[in-house]
């Protein structure tokens, strides 16, 4: 018997149990979730979960040529120091030998393209905005056509091939002072900005505990790739065999670097802060009653965010 592995379908607002949470914590904004639930969430989902896949494949293929890039330099660098020709002979075919594999497993992962993950996280992230947007929308809840027009919107943000305006948030300054209620207000903050701002503070410290880990472990590497450097001249021939921790490290020391380049760590991480420092800003200047305005001067930010983001992506996948 075939057994389907069904995959739970994440809505903005969390999981179910979240969005059963917010029902019945919110119980005069149900029936609008409800709608929003039915028409964004399954196109939500899919986008999610497709850019969740294609970013590990894309990472996953990145690591595997790094490695193996490194491992045929580090062989390359020992055939150098030997003198046996046998020896020789047998880091050659094993360069070769890893050189081909590299390149057969990259050119099979390559099959989920770049543009495949980012544009998959461009869709989410627009309709994860929508989602937002439309929840704390006065115009939209008293509206009986809601669901056509949210739908309207969704279509518009599934189209392909979408241009990317300008990353910077251009915030309205003449907002719209249409007040929410306390409800949509509180469920607004709570599900969305503070959400947000949590996540983002973490993703900060996360990409810099990874630079810091990163740049101790080349400066390790360099040190130890200098002492048996060091230590080869001092001993003279009875050493040689130091020149391959010494081939090792220099390879490891530039695979390291390359990781570094890739993940961008240390631009990540600028970025996310200075994301949270806006969010943290209109935060503190938020009053207990908030306005569409106000919603939509976060929701800027949060969208001018990710493209940044796609921009930092896209210059170090290359």
């Amino acid at each position: 018997m075939n057994r389907r592995t069904t995959r739970t379908i994440v809505s903005p607002l969390g999981d179910p149990d979240a969005v059963a949470k917010a029902r019945a914590d919110h119980p005069g904004l149900a029936p609008i979730i409800d709608d929003l639930e039915q028409v964004i969430t399954p196109p939500f989902g899919d986008a999610d979960h497709r850019a969740i896949t294609t970013q590990r494949t894309v990472k996953r293929t990145r690591l595997v040529e790094m490695t193996g890039g490194a491992i045929v330099a580090v062989l390359a660098i020992m055939q150098l120091v030997k003198n046996t020709d046998d020896w020789i002979r047998g880091l050659g075919v094993a360069a070769a030998s890893i050189a081909a594999i590299t390149a057969v497993a990259a050119g099979r992962g390559r099959g989920q393209s770049l543009d495949d993950w980012l544009d998959s996280r461009r869709v989410a992230e627009e309709l994860r905005s929508l989602y937002f947007l439309a929840l704390t929308s006065n115009d939209l809840r008293n509206n009986p056509n809601r669901r056509r027009l949210v739908r309207a919107q969704v279509q518009q943000i599934l189209k392909p091939e979408r241009a990317l305006p300008d990353f910077e948030p251009d915030v309205d300054a003449d907002p719209d002072l249409d007040h929410l209620d306390a409800e949509t207000w509180q469920l607004y903050r709570e599900a969305r900005l503070d959400d947000q701002i949590s996540w983002l503070r973490g993703k900060s410290e996360t990409v810099k505990a990874r630079t810091d880990m990163l740049g101790g472990l080349q400066t390790g590497l360099i040190v130890t790739a200098s002492v048996c450097a060091a230590l080869t001249v001092l001993l003279g021939e009875d050493a040689g065999w130091l020149a391959v921790p010494v081939a090792a490290s220099a390879g490891l020391v530039s695979f390291l670097a390359a990781v570094d380049s890739v993940v961008a760590s240390e631009r990540l991480a600028q970025h996310y802060e200075r994301t949270v420092a806006r969010l943290e800003l209109i935060d503190r200047s938020l009053d207990e009653t908030g306005s569409r305005g106000d919603v939509e001067e976060v929701e800027t930010v949060l969208m001018a965010e990710h493209r940044a983001w796609r921009r930092i992506a896209e210059g170090n996948q290359q």
